[in-house]
């Protein structure tokens, strides 16, 4: 099997960003596998370490720095419980819930 460019996977997350599931060929298994995946403090939600996802692609794809905004974005996007902006270590539901 042929592994995608990485313009090809950027592609088919953009694609899947509505699917059911989203994330298409991004996955919480596939940033497990990467070390890129911690679990929300509060309900054990699995939250994307969006900076070191995009680190791990890069990497995977043999891809400049450069290209680090196209993933990061491309991660923010894909539907993927990335957790809360201000409350890193809690999901986006449980971390609004405690800044309250």
């Amino acid at each position: 099997m042929i592994r995608p460019t990485l313009d090809q996977f950027l592609a088919a997350v953009e694609a899947a960003r509505t699917a059911d599931p989203p994330g298409g060929p991004l996955s919480y298994d596939l940033a497990d596998e990467l070390g890129a995946l911690h679990h929300c403090d509060e309900g054990d939600e699995p939250i994307l370490d969006v900076g070191r996802l995009a680190t791990e692609l890069l990497k995977r794809y043999g891809a400049s720095e450069r290209r680090r905004g196209d993933l990061q974005r491309a991660i923010r996007r894909s539907g993927l419980e990335i957790g809360d902006h201000l409350s890193p270590n809690y999901c986006s539901y449980h971390g609004q819930i405690t800044s309250e």
